[in-house]
């Protein structure tokens, strides 16, 4: 189980999902309770106990939203995103390397291509 639930907050959002499904049964059941003839009041009760059951789990579902939110912010990832990435025979090549044409204009352009947001 705790290779479930220590590294993502997926399955919290699960709740959200399975109150979804118990919102639309309730109203699948409401809507066959209102139109039935025979079983009406059981179907309406039948709508009554998803209804109910649903709303424990929506509100799970925006907890958990939150507890995820603040299980990302406590790892402390950087926020940014790497734009491009570079393949090793693109970002060295023997030429550039060399001591006779190494200048101040390459070292910036390999820096430009090792780190590209600063």
């Amino acid at each position: 189980m705790d290779a479930i639930t220590s590294f993502s907050y997926k399955p919290l959002r699960l709740s959200f999902v399975l109150s979804a499904l118990g919102f639309a049964m309730a109203g699948v059941l409401a809507i066959t309770a209102f139109f039935s003839h025979h079983n009406g009041m059981a179907y309406g009760l039948l709508s009554v106990i998803f209804l109910m059951s649903s709303l424990p789990l929506l509100c799970v579902g925006i907890l958990g939203e939150y507890i995820g939110r603040v299980y990302d912010e406590v790892r402390q990832r950087p926020l940014s995103i790497i734009n491009h990435v570079y393949r090793t025979d693109q970002a060295f090549s023997a030429e550039e390397f060399t001591s006779e044409r190494m200048s101040l204009e390459a070292q910036e352009t390999i820096l430009k291509k090792l780190f590209p947001a600063a």
